[in-house]
């Protein structure tokens, strides 16, 4: 779920990007289907292992017999298999450099715990999905080009804020302040974000507050990777390293950015109870983070 929160976390001016209109990415794409197969790991062998879906997960990370890799993988594609088609049925890059999506404003989304360690069959999991409430997102809010191989997604941050607050708000004014804030050094930003969740600070590393800002001011650069009929738009070990390092905190605290980062927003009931478990396998993955061999994640897509 980080990942398909980030798509949302970028805003600028794509006046010199890349002529989209003829790029081979212009495509409409849906989720790869949600598959399950037989899977063994850990001396156990799952008959109804998630293999594929909606995410796209490749973890790599074994200590000797026990490949955490292979399971906390199933368990990942599992959560967003299950999840992201209840909101979202379709992604469309348009020639024009415009993101489209059809998507469920009013889906309640419905995800049991225990499915990230029984997934549901592939007949539970459609059932999931919803029948009617499918619309279409607008125009000129998300944008997308290419840049030295990768997918650039970046936010119109204006536009975004206007459709928000409504004609009534000076949603102009509000843009000014929003990017004056991002102007501002790492120390100040956490401020602001340790005061709007009501908390005296926030333990996060400037090097990831940096690293954020910056994909607000120029866009998410998604990694690609096409096989097999399927488009897998992703982050890499390197892009998630700053988030999933572990570092001892001021308090003496050992954990990551990304595991306080779910803590603090689900205190203050910014996400669902069922986000826990993905703070179990952050804190569980941060642990062996400079052993992982490979981590990769992101949206498994086919071309409709």
């Amino acid at each position: 779920m980080a990942v398909a929160g980030a798509l949302c976390l970028a805003s600028c001016n794509n006046d010199d990007a890349p002529e989209t209109s003829a790029h081979p990415w212009a495509k409409s794409y849906r989720f790869a289907p949600y598959t399950t197969g037989t899977l063994t790991y850990n001396d156990y062998t799952n008959e109804n292992a998630v293999i594929g879906g909606a995410g796209y997960v490749n973890y790599v990370y074994a200590n000797g017999d026990q490949d955490y890799g292979c399971s906390y993988g199933c368990m990942f594609r599992g959560m967003f298999g299950v999840i992201l088609p209840q909101v979202l049925q379709s992604v469309t890059l348009e020639r024009g450099g415009d993101i489209r999506a059809v998507y469920n404003p009013g889906s309640e989304i419905r995800f049991e715990t225990m499915w990230a360690f029984q997934a549901p069959t592939v007949e539970e999991a459609a059932a999931l999905v919803p029948t009617t409430g499918w619309e279409k997102s607008p125009a000129k809010m998300a944008r997308w080009a290419e840049r030295d191989g990768r997918l650039v997604v970046t936010l119109d941050l204006a536009q975004i804020i206007a459709a928000s607050v409504g004609p009534d708000a000076d949603a102009e004014a509000l843009t000014q302040v929003v990017m004056q804030v991002l102007d501002s050094d790492a120390a100040t930003i956490k401020g602001l974000i340790a005061s709007l969740l009501g908390v005296e600070s926030i333990a996060i590393s400037d090097e990831t507050i940096e690293q954020l800002v910056g994909w607000v001011k120029n866009g998410i650069p998604l990694r690609v990777k096409e096989e097999d009929g399927h488009t897998r738009f992703y982050l890499g070990k390197e892009e998630f390293a700053t988030l999933f390092k572990l570092r001892t905190y001021d308090d003496g605290a050992q954990s990551s950015d990304i595991a306080n980062l779910l803590t603090l927003l689900g205190d203050a009931g910014m996400l669902p109870p069922e986000a826990s478990m993905a703070g179990m396998l952050t804190n569980v993955i941060s642990t062996g983070w400079d052993a992982t061999e490979s981590f990769e994640m992101g949206l498994d897509l086919v071309s409709e």
